[in-house]
C-alpha cells in the first residue's frame, strides 16, 4: 500500500522529467535534422533510430496515462516511476551517444584528435 501511494505523489514529478528529456530530445532532432548535407555528423540510421524512439516513447506515454486513469488506486499501478525513468534513460542514452559521435566526428574532420584527447584525459581527472 505505502508503494501505491508513494507512486501516487510522485509520479507527476517523474512525468515532467519525462517530458523534459522529449523536449530535449526532440529539439536535438530536429535541430540534427536541419544541419546542411555537408555539415551533418549522423546518418539516416542514427537520425531515424533517435526518431523511433521519441515516437514510440510519446505512444507509450498516451498509453500508459490512459491506462493509470482507468486503474484504480486501490490496484498495482499501470505506469510506475522505474518505468518512467527506464524511458528517461534509454532517450538520453542515445542522445549521449549522438552528442559523443558528433564531438569525435568533429575533431577527426578538423584534425584534432590529439586535442580532444587532452581535454578528455584532463577532465576526467
Amino acid at each position: 500500500m505505502l508503494d501505491r501511494v508513494r507512486q501516487h505523489k510522485e509520479r507527476p514529478e517523474a512525468l515532467e522529467a519525462l517530458d523534459k528529456m522529449l523536449n530535449i530530445s526532440m529539439g536535438f532532432l530536429d535541430s540534427s535534422k536541419m544541419l546542411p548535407e555537408d555539415e551533418q555528423y549522423f546518418t539516416e540510421v542514427e537520425l531515424s533510430t533517435l526518431e523511433k524512439l521519441v515516437t514510440e516513447t510519446l505512444e507509450w506515454r498516451v498509453n500508459k496515462l490512459t491506462e493509470q486513469e482507468t486503474t484504480p488506486l486501490s490496484e498495482t499501478p499501470a505506469l510506475t516511476i522505474r518505468m518512467i525513468a527506464e524511458k528517461i534513460d534509454a532517450l538520453d542514452r542515445e542522445v549521449v551517444f549522438l552528442i559523443s559521435y558528433s564531438i569525435m566526428f568533429f575533431c577527426l574532420v578538423n584534425n584534432c584528435i590529439l586535442n580532444c584527447r587532452l581535454l578528455f584525459f584532463r577532465s576526467s581527472t
